[in-house]
């Protein structure tokens, strides 16, 4: 009898246990996810555009994946903080920032589980760019322009109707003393209009309009620059809170000079001869 009673006893028991496992694999709270960064990038390299490209990827066990997102810093500025997250366990995009020569920036990428679980991976990258040149080959020299760096929608925009060929055969139609500059880039030796697309204004400046620098001309609304481009040939920093610099004169300062005392159309500001632009070449 008392081992009957010592039988149901265990019986009890093991079934008990056995109820506890059940219950706590369904029922009972698991322990948090892991998640593993498999890359992140920008990742401790040296970059050479400013268009970064950017690649997440996690794993997540033990749980789902809730969001990733991405933040940046120059020093202890943030020049990045997502305003929006993705859910998806790979994203793949480019970051596009103003990004300075040679300065190591910090880029955190983050990553949660739907439990609450955080992850954190943290890289540095530095940006190492050459300038770009541009040759304008006039009717009376050429004139080698730097685009800054700095400014990548003017200057890229500059860089890429030079190399579409846009700026061949257009005039400097503009020489005036007042501010003193010579302007062209928007209408050719036929007196036709180049047909281009605007741009934003990249304001405020970076550079001001000292003698030799390049900037975009346009009307008297934001956002409005298209082709034209004007050259100083003095000093002009009235013009630094509406026109975007982006270049400097390398080379053939001394054309822009000879192109700026040319005889004009008598009360006008159009030269008399047209000064052509035979040719824009990038040179790098």
């Amino acid at each position: 009898m008392k081992h009957k009673n010592l039988a149901i006893s265990l019986a009890i028991f093991l079934f008990f246990i056995g109820g506890m496992v059940v219950y706590s694999s369904i029922y009972a709270p698991h322990g948090p996810a892991s998640i593993t960064f498999i890359d992140v990038t920008p990742t401790n390299a040296i970059y050479s555009y400013s268009s970064i490209p950017v690649v997440l990827s996690t794993n997540v066990t033990g749980g789902s994946l809730d969001k990733i997102w991405y933040n940046c810093m120059n020093g202890s500025s943030w020049i990045y903080v997502s305003n929006q997250t993705y859910t998806t366990h790979d994203y793949v995009s480019n970051f596009m920032n103003n990004f300075d020569n040679g300065t190591n920036y910090t880029f955190y990428a983050w990553a949660n589980a739907t439990d609450g679980t955080l992850a954190q991976s943290t890289k540095t990258f530095s940006v190492v760019r050459t300038s770009t040149h541009v040759m304008l080959v006039t009717s009376m020299g050429n004139i080698t322009i730097e685009l800054f760096d700095d400014m990548p929608i003017t200057s890229g925009n500059f860089k890429n109707l030079t190399q579409f060929g846009v700026y061949n055969g257009t005039i400097f139609h503009r020489v005036a003393t007042s501010p003193a500059i010579i302007q062209g880039g928007g209408v050719n030796s036929a007196g036709n209009s180049v047909m281009a697309m605007a741009i934003q204004d990249e304001l405020p400046n970076k550079h001001s309009n000292l003698r030799g620098t390049v900037a975009m001309a346009k009307t008297s609304s934001p956002n409005s620059a298209t082709s034209q481009f004007y050259i100083n040939v003095q000093d002009n920093t009235s013009l630094d809170s509406n026109y975007t610099v982006f270049g400097n004169v390398t080379a053939g300062m001394d054309i822009v000079d000879l192109i700026s005392k040319v005889p004009l159309v008598s009360g006008s500001e159009k030269p008399q001869n047209n000064v052509v632009i035979t040719q824009a070449i990038v040179l790098t």
